[in-house]
């Protein structure tokens, strides 16, 4: 009896899967929101800018979101939710949103509200999928 043998199939065999581990791990990597959504998203209606520092505003034209925003404040991630703290003076001031995002593999954004007393925000966030905005 061969007593090499079994040792020997025991390290290709952990070789074996420790490889298929490398190769498949990055694939099965979790998404991260938090970066994917950093730049200029619009509904076709509004657009929102996610910027790096954590602050966001929404305007109804590209050009406003720098000169004059409706909204405006900082987000957070917590796992795959979105948190919204408003401090602009006109519709959400002081509210807080929370909504389930979901980015497709085709670029598109969609809200689901989980928490939000700002109707405003609500309606705009949900009611269509938003796309990178690319001028």
């Amino acid at each position: 009896m061969d007593t090499t043998a079994g040792p020997i199939s025991r390290k290709c065999f952990l070789l074996v899967i420790c490889i298929s581990g490398l190769v498949l791990l990055p694939g099965c990597q979790a998404t991260q929101p938090e970066q994917e959504i950093i730049g200029v998203w619009s509904n076709d209606f509004s657009y929102v800018r996610y910027s790096e520092d954590g602050s966001f505003s929404v305007a109804s034209t590209v050009a406003w979101l720098d000169t004059d925003p409706v909204g405006w404040g900082t987000y957070t991630f917590d796992g795959e939710l979105l948190i919204f703290y408003a401090d602009e003076e006109e519709y959400c001031k002081g509210k807080v949103g929370r909504y389930e995002i979901v980015l497709s593999e085709e670029g598109e954004a969609y809200y689901t509200t989980v928490e939000d007393s700002c109707i405003a925000r609500e309606e705009n966030m949900t009611k269509l999928p938003w796309h990178r905005y690319s001028p």
